[in-house]
């Protein structure tokens, strides 16, 4: 049996489950990839990375 690996949010450590909004993208130089939760809201996961690092 073949068990799905958990995805988690790299801003706030939840799992991202089936169906729920998120973006992704590849670490330049590495073969490793972020997630964040992309509610299409004010404050998700993915709009407060962009402001920590904008």
């Amino acid at each position: 049996m073949v068990q799905a690996a958990a995805v988690r949010c790299s801003q706030c450590q939840q799992p991202i489950v089936s169906g729920e909004g998120f973006v992704s993208f590849k670490i330049p130089g590495k073969e490793t990839y972020q997630f964040f939760h992309c509610r299409f809201r004010a404050r998700d996961c993915w709009e407060g990375h962009l402001k920590k690092d904008g």
